[in-house]
Order: C-alpha cells, then structure tokens, then sequence
C-alpha cells in the first residue's frame, strides 16, 4: 500500500519541484542580470536555464510516470472488455 502511494504521488512531487526549481532560477537570474540593469531579462534566462536542467535530469522520470499512467490504463481496458 505504501509503495503504491509513493508511485502515484512521485509525478506530482516531481512537478512541484520543477515549478520551484524554474522559479528559483528565474530569481537567481533576476539578481544576476540586475547588476547589468537586466532584471527582467536575466529572470527569462535563468527561468529557461533552470528548465533545460530540469528537463535532463527529470525527464526520464517524468516518462516512467506517464508509461505507468499508459500501462494501468491498457490493464483497466482489458479487465473491463475482458
């Protein structure tokens, strides 16, 4: 039961902590970019850096959970047609 409580809420804590990650690295590209008078800017970047790093390194999670999502669909399919 707990195992299967880990796996169904391990998308939305991946998720979570992509929206964080991005927001953190926006910040940390605000204040970079405000010291060049390029706030705004260096908030895009370090928002768009933060998300390509994310993407790589989470990425392959985020697949395994939606084949996990696919698979238990094909399963509920299947008991129910047959």
């Amino acid at each position: 039961m707990l195992t299967q409580w880990i796996v169904t809420s391990y998308k939305m804590l991946v998720e979570v902590a992509l929206w964080l990650f991005v927001v953190i690295g926006g910040l940390v590209g605000a204040n970079l970019g405000a010291i060049g008078n390029h706030g705004f800017l260096g908030f895009i970047v370090g928002a768009a850096a933060a998300f390509f790093g994310m993407a790589v390194f989470l990425g392959a999670a985020l697949v395994l959970g939606e084949i996990h999502e696919r698979v238990k669909a094909i399963e509920a399919h299947l008991k129910k047609t047959g």
